[in-house]
């Protein structure tokens, strides 16, 4: 059965390959790119300029405590600050939201070193919502990650001189408040003159064949660095009328990552900057910074796990507190069959 089963999803796969691409649909942003060898452009590393200052910023968060009717999270935000190839200088920042729900709206309480203040969101917010169901508490966590990371962001942009910071993830706009977030964070970046960039480590864009778009530019040229623009667009749900241009690079000729770079200012030097950040075996062809920024941020389970022991054994009404955590989906996975 198995081996069949290997066969036949093989010659599906087989056959999908065989189709070629012509043009990247940016779905997003209502627009088609034809792919033509002739518009890759190759990526070298920058000369005669030194070291170039580069920050790079990611965030994570989890659930510590939480019901169907409130959250508690843990966002926590890192960032690395290298010169060249030399580790400069590296931020974690931490703090708790309490998601409760209040009638219509969750209600939101910020502990802890936090850069902005409580936000109210509706229980019916479509971006927050999965299918028909009303906005769950915890999915309010992602988006305060994303805030955070916005705003750290334009806090670091402030204190630190650099030539370029680097997020993890897409500048697409998707949350309720984000605008004023990223607008705040454009706008030092316009003041300090310093180029932002986006990078996503995947990507549903496809091409006309049904393939990924990363996938189809890296069959057309593999075995070097490059970089292949996609056009340069305003950003519709952006009042400021902040444009930005979208690319795929490949940061590394051995590498099989392509990843797809949104980014304000600079485009062909920006990227190139990167070059010497990307040759990590780990994870050929992924900035080491944006690796480093991922490990300050990362919230480990057992952290969450010893955590929420201890809250839950501190806190007063204990017994009442833990018929409201009820889960029954820990209990089947603490269950052995």
């Amino acid at each position: 059965m198995k081996k069949e089963l290997a066969n036949q999803v093989g010659q599906c796969l087989s056959d999908m390959l065989k189709k070629k691409a012509e043009y990247i649909i940016l779905r997003q942003l209502s627009a088609r790119v034809m792919i033509e060898e002739k518009a890759f452009l190759p990526l070298e590393k920058m000369k005669g300029k030194g070291a170039f200052p580069v920050s790079f910023v990611d965030g994570g968060n989890a659930e510590v405590l939480g019901s169907s009717t409130f959250s508690l999270q843990l966002i926590r935000l890192g960032a690395v600050l290298f010169q060249g190839k030399k580790r400069m200088k590296s931020v974690r920042k931490q703090f708790f939201v309490l998601v409760s729900l209040h009638g219509e709206h969750y209600q939101t309480e910020i502990f802890g070193d936090t850069l902005f203040t409580p936000l109210t969101f509706s229980l019916s917010e479509q971006s927050l919502k999965m299918g028909n169901d009303d906005v769950a508490p915890a999915s309010i966590g992602n988006a305060f990650r994303r805030y955070a990371e916005l705003a750290f962001a334009a806090e670091l942009m402030k204190k630190e001189d650099s030539s370029l910071l680097v997020l993890d993830g897409s500048l697409a706009l998707r949350y309720p408040h984000e605008e004023e977030f990223f607008s705040g964070l454009a706008d030092v970046s316009k003041e300090k003159n310093i180029p932002l960039l986006f990078l996503s480590k995947s990507t549903s864009t496809c091409c006309d064949n049904n393939l990924p778009a990363s996938y189809c530019l890296l069959e057309r040229l593999p075995g070097k660095a490059w970089l292949y623009p996609c056009g340069t667009y305003p950003d519709s749900s952006l009042k400021n009328g902040t444009r930005y241009e979208v690319s795929f690079v490949h940061l590394h000729p051995d590498s099989s990552f392509v990843f797809m770079a949104e980014y304000i200012g600079q485009g062909k030097e920006v990227l190139s900057s990167l070059l010497e950040h990307s040759s990590d075996p780990a994870f050929l062809g992924y900035p080491y910074g944006l690796v480093v920024a991922d490990g300050l941020a990362r919230i480990p389970h057992e952290e969450t796990k010893q955590l929420a022991s201890y809250l839950t054994a501190t806190m007063k009404n204990t017994k009442e507190l833990h018929l409201l955590l009820k889960n029954t989906h820990s209990v089947l996975d603490s269950m052995r069959f």
